[in-house]
């Protein structure tokens, strides 16, 4: 038996045979390991490599989303600039910043919707004139600034771009100082979007009691007057930028054969705008010379009053135009009031006339016409006068008295317009009838509301909507 396995282990086959296969399994495992270390080791570059190119992408993702952040925030202090200079677009959420654009009259539409006038906020006076802002200046500003999209569209807001690439979206607003605004990068899809909140407060306050006298004549502007050689028998209100901004006869242009008998006041209040069409009104072609009003068979409103929509007061020779006894006309004025030669406005005893003058198109134009249809000028020349209660408003007119009358005075009311001019060095004199409590348009100059924008209290980062990009 021992010598068997001795045998076994001496044979030179046995042995050649053995050794090989120990050999053989030595390198095979050699083999494998050698191949999974280099799998390993090649593995760990890739991942180094993916977490190095994950990591530049998320460095660029954040950089991305730190710029459309950026236009988000820009779009913010945009809203709050417009916001501040047309304080009442504050009071309405943005449904209704589209239909004040898409208005004819964006500036009454304002009125309409918030109940507060123009002349409740500075922001509504030109810092150079105290000139209303135009209508147009608002949808300006809210095409361009809020990102408005006018007409029908089914999207009430677009992208407004920036010069850094980038662009905000304003997607919500309710009226009530809650914000949110999207900002994006153009090239590609980065999208931020924020909510703010700020405080909207409003102040009504009385600047002029309504029993008190209404003004001979305001002016909306403190520059490019010529009172000349007329006799404003009464106050004269003058809108100004600042408090302290002089007003003198010098700067008004009283010529020396003219005065101004109840003194100069300066006031940083605008002058309020013209009231608006009624929801009922005669709407007439023309004006005739001799004309009575009320017509037989026209009908007052609940407060007693007659409303005709006309294109002009233009007469020239001899003629009337008379309102009767105790009654209260109103004209809305679409173009302009020149009167001349020996014609005669007579508004009979206890009869009170108020003519409105076009604003921002705002009382539409003529039949026929086109363009700025706008009141630019209320005068009077030759022996023309105006006789009784008289309360002319046109904030965009020039007005002035070219002649001497037939009567002392030949204007008898008050006219509110943004300049005096037309006066050269002819005589006329005009005397102030009536209170604030007592016209349509200076009722709106007794109590002003300041709507104040304050900064802003709360600001968070919101998910994106697919809906709203």
């Amino acid at each position: 038996m021992r010598q068997n396995n001795t045998n076994l282990n001496t044979n030179p086959k046995s042995n050649l045979i053995r050794n090989y296969l120990l050999v053989s399994r030595d390198k095979g495992f050699s083999s494998i390991l050698a191949l999974a270390l280099g799998t390993l080791i090649i593995g760990g570059a890739f991942l180094a490599i993916a977490r190095a190119s994950q990591g530049r992408n998320q460095v660029a993702a954040q950089q991305q989303t730190d710029r459309a952040l950026a236009a988000a925030e820009a779009g913010v202090a945009r809203i709050q600039d417009l916001l501040l200079r047309e304080p009442r677009l504050a009071k309405l959420e943005l449904s209704r910043w589209r239909e004040v654009a898409n208005a004819t009259d964006s500036l009454q539409k304002l009125t309409e919707f918030t109940g507060i006038d123009s002349s409740g906020s500075t922001s509504s006076c030109s810092a150079s004139s105290g000139a209303q802002v135009s209508s147009q200046d608002i949808k300006n500003q809210l095409t361009q600034i809020a990102g408005i999209i006018t007409g029908t569209s089914t999207e009430p807001t677009g992208w407004v771009q920036l010069d850094n690439n980038t662009s905000y979206k304003v997607i919500g607003y309710d009226g009530n100082g809650n914000l949110k605004v999207q900002g994006r990068l153009n090239n590609n899809n980065a999208t931020s979007q924020i909510a703010v909140k700020f405080a909207v407060t409003e102040n009504t306050s009385t600047s002029t009691s309504a029993s008190t006298a209404v003004p001979v004549v305001w002016l909306g502007s403190h520059t490019g007057n010529d009172v000349g050689n007329n006799d404003l028998h009464g106050q004269v209100r003058v809108t100004v930028p600042t408090a302290n901004t002089p007003v003198t006869a010098v700067t008004l242009g009283v010529g020396k054969n003219g005065t101004i008998s109840g003194g100069i006041e300066t006031t940083t209040q605008c002058m309020p705008s013209t009231p608006p069409l009624p929801s009922s009104y005669y709407t007439l072609s023309a004006v005739a010379a001799n004309t009575v009003f009320p017509r037989s068979g026209d009908t007052p409103d609940a407060n007693g009053y007659y409303h005709y929509l006309v294109p002009s007061l233009t007469f020239n020779g001899n003629g009337q135009l008379k309102i009767s006894a105790g009654k209260k006309v109103v004209f809305y004025l679409q173009g302009n009031l020149d009167i001349g030669g020996n014609f005669d406005i007579i508004a009979e005893n206890g009869a009170r006339l108020e003519i409105y003058g076009n604003t921002n198109g705002r009382y539409g134009c003529p039949s026929g016409s086109s363009g700025n249809c706008n009141t630019t000028e209320i005068k009077t020349s030759g022996n023309a006068s105006i006789k009784g209660n008289v309360f002319i408003h046109a904030p965009e007119a020039r007005a002035g008295i070219n002649g001497g009358g037939n009567s002392n005075p030949n204007f008898q009311g008050a006219i509110w317009v943004k300049n005096w001019g037309f006066s050269n060095s002819n005589v006329g004199q005009l005397t102030a009838y009536g209170t604030f409590n007592d016209y349509l348009g200076s009722k709106r100059a007794v109590a002003s509301t300041r709507i104040a924008i304050r900064p802003v209290s709360g600001w968070q980062r919101e998910a994106v909507s697919q809906n709203n990009q």
